[in-house]
Order: structure tokens, then sequence, then C-alpha cells
């Protein structure tokens, strides 16, 4: 998959920034609107668990409030 953002649509912010194996060029990838992910990157977690922890809470306050509307 290859595309270019070349400016950014009013209302969506990039989310994170990820670096190449030499971790010296970060570029910025993700980007968010209404709690929407959109990205081509492929996360692994194992070096920062706690962002699979953060997201699973993140699903489960927004299934709640779901069910409060309800």
């Amino acid at each position: 998959h290859y595309s270019e953002l070349t400016a950014l649509p009013e209302g969506i912010e990039p989310v994170y920034e990820v670096a190449g194996r030499a971790g010296l060029e970060k570029t910025t990838e993700g980007f968010e609107l209404a709690r929407c992910l959109g990205s081509y990157i492929h996360l692994h977690f194992g070096s920062r668990p706690e962002t699979a922890e953060h997201f699973v809470h993140t699903c489960r306050d927004y299934r709640n409030e779901r069910i409060k509307r309800t």
C-alpha cells in the first residue's frame, strides 16, 4: 500500500510517530477521527504492552458509554 497525505483534512489528527530500525528519522503515522484509527502500519505491542492494555480499556469505556445512552 502506498499513498501520500499532503494535507490533513479538518478534524483529523496524527496519533503517533514511528522511526525506522536505526531510529533516526521519525514520520507521522496513524490518524484519528471520531475514535477511529486509520493506518497502514502493523503494530506489535511487545515493547510497549501498556499500549495494548490502554486500547482495551478505551474500548471498554466506549462500550460502557454506549450502554448508558440506550
